[in-house]
């Protein structure tokens, strides 16, 4: 019993180590700066995103919350569809919140300049500019 006990807590260690070694660093709670290259108002200073290491995200669109799986590995991460609520706002926090949506679905890799973190999709564009809170 004892060693199954052993065992297993070190699987767990090793699962955390992984995903260390994975993508070190890029886990916490963020401030969205920037979507499509485009500044987020101050206004929407609610607007977040939370990577924790057991492979969920949630965050704040400004206006509703959504929340979900993510994958990572190396500079590669993709956000899952997950689930959102669905409060109303004024016609721009709306907009930003579809950006928003529409982004994180696009993401395909990440990496830093200095200490923001980029995503970015597919072709290599950055889709979001994050700073850790």
């Amino acid at each position: 019993m004892a060693a199954a006990i052993i065992i297993g807590f070190l699987s767990c260690k090793n699962v955390q180590q992984q995903n260390s070694q994975t993508a070190p660093d890029i886990f916490g709670k963020y401030k969205v700066v920037a979507i499509n290259r485009a500044n987020v108002p101050e206004t929407m200073n609610g607007t977040t995103l939370e990577l924790t290491d057991s492979s969920k995200y949630s965050g704040k669109t400004g206006v509703n919350s959504l929340f979900g799986d993510y994958k990572v590995s190396n500079s590669n991460i993709s956000f899952g569809e997950g689930a959102m609520t669905r409060m109303m706002g004024d016609p721009s926090s709306m907009k930003i919140e579809q950006d928003y949506v529409e982004a994180i679905h696009s993401v395909k890799t990440f990496d830093r300049d200095g200490e923001h973190i980029i995503l970015k999709n597919g072709k290599g564009d950055e889709v979001m500019r994050l700073v850790k809170e």
